[in-house]
């Protein structure tokens, strides 16, 4: 089953989420294998990059950067997920 979750979050209800797993599994029969995404590595510290160079095009700076925000930081995109 893939992420969506932040059960490693601070309050996070896991006894209900375990209860609904069990559930899940007596009902259906199935082996579940849970894929934490996100929660594996919430607030785990700090994206640290450098800027390589400064490019302007028609006016717009743009920094470029040794890291890829899609790679490193994908809730940022796919969810509302602002990180501090």
């Amino acid at each position: 089953m893939g992420g969506g979750h932040l059960m490693t979050k601070k309050g996070y209800n896991t006894g209900h989420l375990v209860k609904i797993l069990r559930k899940f599994i007596k009902n259906t029969g199935l082996h579940v294998i849970l894929e934490p995404g996100s929660a594996f590595a919430w607030e785990t510290g700090e994206l640290i990059a450098t800027v390589g160079d400064i490019v302007e095009n028609q006016g717009i700076r743009t920094a470029i950067l040794d890291v890829s925000f899609t790679a490193h930081m994908p809730d940022c995109l796919e969810m509302p997920y602002k990180p501090k």
